[in-house]
């Protein structure tokens, strides 16, 4: 249940592996307003039509529930397991300032029994006896809960996985238990260059601003001192789970109808609080905090230069995906790019480039190099480098046509995408579902027009 957050410990000021370098540019992205599902007419997100692969077979059903859940229904003939994923919008983000972990212990302590179900081994067990699996991850602005099961034993394992969002026990007798098997993984990674890194960004960053807090939990941070951690978890569950925030993917064999009258079943008695998504207000950077440059040893060998620009998040512009216009002339290979100049200078031999970390409004615009022994002592040759390209492409501005090509790329690996086996294959597509619904499956098709 390891989370994908950022976490981390302290930074030595040594010359050598990692290097960012943090900067305000003008960039060619815009955003308006984002869509709040939570407040849109619910009968028209039940209506949306979902445009598919032709090469995808499946068939899909787009619900709301009367408590304000959002369900997407697929069915399956061929699948061999029945699945469900729970996206909550609640995350790391919204963790209590007192007690930094929250949100990823209420995660563990989830699973362990409720009203209905009180055997805090219960669920593992069921999952495990009918040949399925299960876990649950905590991000920046979600937990995500997914299992997968027998076709035959997936009504009653999504009976006894609903009520975790109706009816959880949080055994106090687990309390101390669960504390330390998430301060486990914290242990285990608190070494890890990547989470370092992001320690290092937190402190070059706005320090009021979520993503660059404690995210993980620990012994230290868990604990009773300043209030009893039971009832901080009670209050944090009370207070963020509610059907308006949640919005469940369901994949069986079965035929939509059947499923839709399971899902109602289940899912219909999750309280409506009349709660929305939080909203982050501060700011991601400042920009009197603004360059900064902050140089890590790396653990791993790796010799890395990162520039990260803090940006609107592209999520705003979901439908029109500026970001990955930017990172696509950014970060091509071909004759006249950045990274063709810096390979023939012999001072790197891999580049990318894409948005990094947001929370709906904020985020950082990412330019990841690979260098060589060679480029690590050519840092600013690179930075000028790097900055010439950018101003030329502001300088140039968008060019309609290559907006096209990356929009008939797109259409093509939609068009022509093979079926995975894979059972949680679509869980990148539910976490777009969940916050576009929609225009989750708009994909490139208005852009020309927008041009």
């Amino acid at each position: 249940m390891t989370p994908p957050t950022r976490t981390a410990l302290g930074i030595r000021y040594l010359a050598g592996c990692l290097a960012l370098a943090l900067g305000l540019v003008a960039l060619p992205v815009t955003a308006t307003a984002a869509p709040d599902p939570g407040s849109a007419d619910r009968a028209a997100v039940s209506q949306s039509p979902i445009i598919q692969s032709p090469n995808d077979e499946r068939q899909y059903r787009a619900i709301t529930l009367d408590n304000g859940l959002q369900a997407l229904l697929v069915s399956d003939p061929e699948a061999d397991k029945a699945a469900a994923a729970m996206d909550v919008s609640v995350g790391s983000n919204n963790d209590p300032s007192d007690m930094p972990g929250l949100a990823h212990f209420l995660e563990h302590m989830l699973f362990l029994g409720t009203e209905g179900y009180p055997d805090p081994d219960g669920y593992q067990r069921f999952i495990s006896q009918n040949g399925g699996s299960h876990n649950a991850f905590t991000a920046d602005q979600d937990t995500n809960f997914y299992f997968d099961v027998d076709p035959g034993a997936f009504p009653d394992a999504l009976d006894r996985f609903s009520q975790f969002f109706i009816s959880p026990q949080f055994n106090p007798d687990y309390v101390d238990r669960e504390r330390h098997a998430v301060n486990s993984e914290y242990q285990a990674r608190r070494d890890d260059d990547a989470r370092r890194i992001n320690e290092a960004l937190g402190k070059a960053l706005n320090p009021e601003h979520p993503l660059n807090h404690f995210s993980v939990g620990s012994l230290e941070t868990l604990n009773s001192d300043k209030r009893p951690l039971r009832q901080a978890l009670l209050d944090f569950y009370h207070r963020h789970y509610d059907a308006n925030v949640m919005h469940l993917t369901v994949l069986a064999p079965e035929p939509l109808d059947a499923m839709e009258r399971l899902v109602r079943q289940r899912f219909a008695a999750i309280p409506d609080r009349g709660l929305q998504k939080p909203v982050v207000d501060q700011p991601l950077a400042r920009a009197n905090d603004l360059p900064a440059s902050i140089r890590i040893k790396s653990n791993e060998a790796r010799r890395q230069l990162e520039f990260l620009f803090p940006i609107d998040d592209p999520t705003l512009e979901y439908a029109d995906k500026p970001d990955d216009y930017l990172a696509n002339l950014l970060g091509h290979e071909g004759e006249g790019s950045l990274l063709a100049a810096l390979r023939k200078a012999g001072w790197a031999d891999a580049l990318s480039a894409g948005t990094r970390a947001g929370d709906g409004r904020h985020a950082l615009f990412d330019v990841s190099i690979s260098l060589t022994p060679e480029g690590e002592h050519h840092l600013d040759d690179i930075q000028a480098s790097l900055f010439d390209q950018i101003r030329r492409v502001r300088d140039h501005g968008v060019d309609a046509w290559r907006y096209r090509e990356q929009a008939k790329l797109a259409e093509q690996s939609f068009r022509f995408q093979q079926r995975s086996d894979e059972i949680f294959v679509g869980f990148q597509g539910l976490a777009v579902w969940c916050r576009f619904s929609d225009q989750a499956f708009a994909g490139w098709e208005d852009i020309e027009g927008a041009i």
